[in-house]
């Protein structure tokens, strides 16, 4: 049994609402869960709240053949992107039934960030046409380069064997429920792009990936049950929230999102979580 919960908050102040639009999207948080057979693949992703916001071009302003190249540029789209590629991957390396490797992840999000060039180079080529130049190059700092960065983690739960592997990418962790219970603690190796942007005509951008080398996943074996979160604080807090409730009576599901709401503080941020429990 799994479940996903999201909690959907305003990540900015009022007064960026009304100067920028853009800003006002709820909820940089995603989760989502794929079944593969019968084994689900977990995935949570946070963006940073303050990051530039390329915002989708308008109808008027693509069609139906470049469609795809309008669409926007935000951490709380590279939220939603790292979690649908890491599951992409997975479920290939699952359906066919191999090895779980461990850069799996990190094979995932290299791919991602390749594609996320050739999207923003598209998506500038559709800008110059469109006659938007100097409105995109208006909003962009004078050095010409940014990041787009995210908390990322992603999962794969093996009922047969009750095996959970996870990748944990920043500043969000979780519980492998099993006996004892272990912490899967946040970390600070967020998903970075950063981004270079050549100003000459044509616009060209440049996207590099921050290094993610030697980043191993945890294995956890025996395991009754889980649940991952983003962090909605700051790390060690969310640390300290994991070590404490890995020592609560946990029976079932409820209990677990009893002892978090008990244990949670007002954060003035949005939260996603997803609990499972094997049955």
């Amino acid at each position: 049994m799994v479940e996903v919960l999201v909690s959907a908050g305003p990540r900015k102040s009022p007064g960026r609402y009304e100067a920028d639009p853009a800003s006002a999207e709820l909820c940089e948080d995603c989760a989502g869960i794929a079944w593969v057979g019968q084994r689900p693949l977990l995935g949570l992703g946070d963006g940073a709240s303050e990051a530039m916001v390329w915002p989708r071009l308008r109808e008027a302003e693509t069609n139906a053949s470049d469609g795809s190249k309008g669409l926007g540029f935000s951490t709380r789209a590279l939220a939603k992107d790292l979690v649908q590629a890491f599951v992409s991957h997975a479920a290939a390396v699952v359906a066919r039934g191999e090895e779980i490797p461990p850069n799996l992840a990190v094979n995932a999000i290299t791919a991602l960030a390749l594609s996320w060039e050739e999207r923003l180079n598209a998506y500038l080529s559709l800008v110059e046409a469109r006659g938007l130049r100097q409105r995109l190059l208006s909003q962009l700092p004078a050095a010409g380069k940014l990041d787009w960065s995210a908390t990322f983690t992603g999962g794969i739960f093996c009922p047969d064997t009750r095996r959970l592997t996870v990748w944990n990418f920043g500043n969000a962790g979780g519980l492998a429920l099993r006996r004892p219970p272990e912490v899967i603690a946040p970390n600070t190796a967020y998903v970075t792009f950063r981004v270079w942007l050549e100003r000459q005509e044509p616009l060209r951008a440049h996207l590099s990936l921050c290094p993610l080398t030697d980043f191993t996943p945890g294995h956890y074996t025996d395991v009754e049950g889980f649940v991952l979160l983003t962090d909605g604080m700051e790390r060690h807090r969310l640390e300290a929230l994991l070590t404490s409730l890995k020592d609560a009576p946990v029976e079932s599901l409820s209990d677990l999102r009893l002892a978090l709401l008990r244990k949670a503080d007002l954060t003035w941020d949005d939260k996603s979580l997803v609990f499972g429990r094997f049955l």
